[in-house]
């Protein structure tokens, strides 16, 4: 009877030790699940962070974008506007080169005229005398 007794102190030791051990190992991994779910945590934040980021990088970009197609399509206008008056401008200069040519024409017959006016009043004058 004595022994059993024995034997039942010492199970119930090895059961109160198994027991110590299961609660150390809950424990610890309790710990090292809280651990991991402040690592978690931290992670996520840094994500956010990175995608909050990367949105506003891509707003920018896509501000900059648009502010690069408004100014290249104000480029584009200008210079169409610049080849416009260019090409009125070429065409007033050969208006006035022809108008030049037509003045200088007419003055040339008028002189023309004006010398054989003279030349036939001078004939006449000699023949009256």
């Amino acid at each position: 009877k004595g022994g059993s007794k024995m034997g039942a102190g010492s199970a119930s030791a090895a059961m109160a030790n198994l027991n110590k051990h299961a609660q150390e190992q809950i424990a610890a991994k309790d710990k090292e699940l809280a651990m991991l779910r402040k690592e978690m945590e931290v992670l996520t934040a840094k994500f956010a962070s990175e995608v909050a980021h990367s949105h506003r990088m891509m707003a920018e970009a896509e501000a900059e974008r648009e502010s690069l197609a408004d100014r290249m399509h104000n480029v584009t206008k200008q210079l169409q506007d610049n080849e416009n008056n260019a090409k009125a401008t070429a065409a007033a200069l050969e208006e006035a080169q022809r108008a030049r040519r037509e003045a200088a024409q007419h003055a040339e017959n008028l002189r023309n005229q004006a010398q054989a006016d003279l030349v036939a009043a001078s004939s006449t004058e000699e023949r009256d005398q």
